[in-house]
């Protein structure tokens, strides 16, 4: 059989089934059993560490054992070209999603039998320690026999860890609350997907069926659901209330697990009408295609369309098994990139629009009584539209301009720099942006709302000196000057709020709604995004002048006490801490339940702890020590030693793997630090003592350097330019290369020093403007000029 593919000398891949966000799909056949498979292909253009994460998730959802779950047969990589692969249980049937638009919504008693089975398997998975975190029905199977099965445990996972194009894990329709605040997804939040999948299999829609993405997450926050008994007849009161409970915004408000969902489904289905004349999934048979309306029926309107009568045949089965993704051309609205602190440096890609496919086809004719054939619904289905309504809840409720726009990070694309603290939000409020699913116009539709405003350079000045760069969040951009905290519109510089603060302030990060904040006193402080005012603050036994950092519900920092701090982010109380041997100034990294940081001076460690536990799980010490935030990428984490070196070190067991001197020419005074590094793909990039070097991350390889900077910046690499600020130069000077040659592309004089006790003062980038601070103020630059406010650098 020349010219099939063979994986493992073992899977033929048969028959191409369809391509999604998530990889392709085949038809395999396992020579050895000789029994059909499906293969799910996930291309490796992720760095070395992915794979072994992805194989750490397929074995956690492969020790599933639940007739609910699609099984996982075995995985791998070929090593042609680094393709990782799954094979699991080849299933006829086709997905939720798939069904839903092609035949409407099913009976009550039928949607209440399938989302019982869905959360009998869910339940499965929770109790083995495993969470699904993109529940949708486009990952729920009705098999050609009546049962449903849940795809994609762990999936989603790997690919918000490991793919820029894809740092979410959830679809925007079925995401809880907390989820926008980087909140990394729990039981809990899985069960909100779980009613919001519940509200559709009842109502043919999405609980928040909003045309925007800000529109949607402002419904998730704001909006109140409407029961679905108000939006089709015969759905009985309990399980209205059932639905609403699944849908409560806090979580402690849902039901206790998914154990006792399924126990009240089971006895609601027991007491649900009768589906007369109607054919359920359970007796093998499927619906006839049934109209889909063009957009979805107000409270009033009457009931949805429900299955089509009996007698209609079973659909031509098709191996959908691992392809849940390719039906997401007929979701409500597609996944949006949220990316937490210290993930990337490049932002990932917007989302790309998915293209209409041609009409269905006709119902086959022949045998079988008018055999109606299904086809995959990327290849053959008219997708639905999204409403033009109102959010839900009347759309009264709505976030505020900022919080909205903060909570968007990625309906643009985001990246944020792990070491220098780089924000990039690309795409503001009112830009023209692709919609999230619907008819061929729809990438086309104005949006609603203002205009962009336009973006212009533009200057604060200020009497007293910025101590730490500013951090951007949505449209937000906040900084401190010591003893105040305050919040401006990141396009016009105008003042938004103001606070004062009881010591004075060092670095600080924003997620989930707060600023985090380190002060003199010892102090870890947690104040709101709206208005600073104060949650919490946890104390230490001495300065805290490292920057936080925040990941899975906790805040990681360390203190000049010589101690590194977890503190859970929403109370404030304390984790764990563990001991170094020395004061420490370095801001930690997270990564895969692990947390970098090093510390110099008698110590000179650079340690990996557990994140969950505060155990230390490897340390790499050298003569000198490790001041400044490390970076990761691939197998490797990166960090700059009080030698002017840069050290690659392996993330697995701590040996070194390469380290580079960056002392510069002869002569080069080294009494400036090589800056800390950031990390993107298969590239580092670092400042030395006189130079900003481009290295390959694998064996430290120089692919460019651009010399004549004094003390540089952390290098902050946004859409194909590396943005650094020359530290020691008096003229404050900003510059942007291309990242692929190093060549200038522009240079700027800001008319004063960078250095003024900023704490690793690099550029921060978004809304195309580069925001600097130097001993004058802060300025916002034009991004594809270097053009900056009128006026600058004349002031005094």
């Amino acid at each position: 059989m020349s010219g099939v593919r063979v994986l493992a000398d073992r899977y033929e891949l048969v028959s191409f089934v369809g391509r999604g966000g998530m990889g392709e799909v085949w038809e395999g056949r396992d020579r050895v059993i000789g029994r059909r498979v499906a293969v799910k292909l996930l291309p490796h253009q992720r760095g070395a560490g992915s794979s072994e994460l992805f194989f750490r998730e397929a074995r956690t959802a492969g020790g599933l054992n639940h007739r609910g779950v699609v099984t996982v047969h075995d995985m791998g990589q070929d090593p042609s070209d680094g393709t990782l692969f799954l094979v699991m249980e080849y299933v006829a049937g086709r997905d939720l999603s798939a069904v839903l638009h092609e035949d409407g919504p099913p009976p009550v008693a039928a949607a209440l039998d399938w989302a019982a089975q869905a959360a009998a398997a869910l339940a499965a998975a929770h109790e083995a320690g495993v969470v699904h975190r993109d529940l949708k029905p486009a990952n729920l199977m009705l098999t050609t026999g009546g049962e449903i099965k849940v795809l994609d445990f762990g999936i989603a996972r790997f690919m918000a860890t490991t793919d820029k194009s894809s740092q979410v894990m959830g679809s925007l329709a079925y995401m809880a609350p907390e989820r926008f605040d980087e909140h990394p997804g729990d039981a809990q939040s899985d069960l909100y997907s779980f009613g919001c999948v519940l509200h559709e299999l009842l109502t043919g829609e999405a609980p928040f069926t909003t045309s925007g993405a800000v529109a949607t997450m402002t419904a998730h926050l704001r909006g109140t659901p409407e029961a679905p008994g108000r939006r089709r007849e015969g759905v009985p009161s309990e399980v209205d209330a059932l639905t609403l409970r699944l849908l409560a915004k806090e979580a402690a408000e849902r039901p206790e697990s998914a154990r006792r969902v399924h126990e009240e489904l089971r006895a609601l289905a027991a007491g649900a009408p009768p589906a007369s004349a109607v054919s359920t999934a359970s007796s093998g048979s499927a619906p006839a295609s049934a109209p889909v309306p063009s957009s979805p029926p107000a409270p009033s309107s009457p009931p949805a369309p429900s299955f089509a009568p009996a007698g209609a045949s079973a659909p031509t089965p098709v191996p959908t098994a691992a392809v849940a993704e390719v039906n997401s051309a007929a979701a409500v609205a597609p996944a949006v990139p949220v990316v937490s602190p210290a993930a990337s440096l490049a932002p990932p890609s917007a989302p790309e629009m998915p293209q209409t496919p041609p009409p269905s086809a006709a119902p086959a004719s022949g045998s079988g009584g008018g055999q109606h054939v299904h086809h995959l619904p990327t290849q053959t289905a008219v997708p639905r539209r999204p409403t033009e309504g109102p959010a839900a809840g009347g759309g009264r409720q709505l976030l505020t301009r900022r919080r909205a726009l903060w909570l968007a990070l990625g309906v643009g694309a985001v990246a944020v720099a792990g070491a220098g603290g780089a924000v990039a939000l690309l795409g503001d409020e009112g830009e023209k942006k692709p919609e999230a699913s619907g008819d061929k116009g729809a990438g086309s539709r104005k949006p609603s709302g203002p205009p962009a405003p336009a973006r212009k350079p533009w200057a604060l000045r200020q009497e007293t000196v910025i101590p730490c760069p500013p951090v951007l969040s949505g449209r937000v951009l906040y900084f401190s000057d010591g003893g105040m905290v305050c919040g401006l519109d990141a396009l016009t510089g105008t003042q938004q709020w103001e606070t004062p603060m009881e010591s004075d302030a060092n670095q600080f990060t924003v997620a989930g709604g707060l600023l985090y904040i380190g002060d003199e006193e010892g102090h870890l402080r947690a104040l709101t995004v709206d208005g600073g005012v104060p949650k919490w603050k946890f104390p230490t036994g001495d300065r805290v002048r490292s920057r936080p950092v925040v990941a899975d519900g906790t805040v990681y920092f360390a203190s000049l006490d010589k101690q590194v701090y977890a503190v859970d982010a929403v109370r404030g109380t304390k984790k764990w801490s563990f001991p170094a041997g020395e004061e420490i100034y370095c801001s930690p990294i997270v990564r895969d339940g692990t947390v970098y940081i090093g510390v110099d001076g008698d110590d000179r460690t650079l340690y990996a702890l557990d994140a969950e536990k505060g155990t230390k799980k490897w340390a790499y010490r050298v003569d000198v020590g490790f001041p400044k935030q490390p970076a990761t990428t691939g197998d490797l984490v990166f960090s700059t030693g009080n030698d002017q070196s840069l050290y690659a070190v392996s993330i697995s067991d701590g040996t070194k793997k390469w380290s580079l001197p960056l002392k510069g020419k002869p002569g080069t005074p080294d009494y400036y630090d090589a800056s800390p590094p950031s990390a993107d793909g298969d590239m580092v990039y670092v400042g030395g003592l006189d130079a900003v070097h481009a290295l390959t991350a694998a064996d430290g390889r120089e692919k460019w350097s651009y010399p004549g900077l004094v003390e540089p910046s952390t290098p902050v690499l946004v859409d194909g330019t590396v943005y650094v600020s020359d530290l020691g130069d008096p003229e404050g000077t900003v510059y942007a290369l291309d990242a692929k040659s190093g060549t200038e592309r522009w240079s700027t004089p800001t008319g004063a020093s960078l250095d003024s006790m900023t704490l690793h003062n690099a550029p921060v980038l978004g809304h195309g403007l580069v925001y600097v601070t130097n001993e004058n103020g802060l300025h916002a630059l034009d991004a594809a000029t270097g053009q900056g406010p009128e006026g600058m650098g004349t002031e005094g």
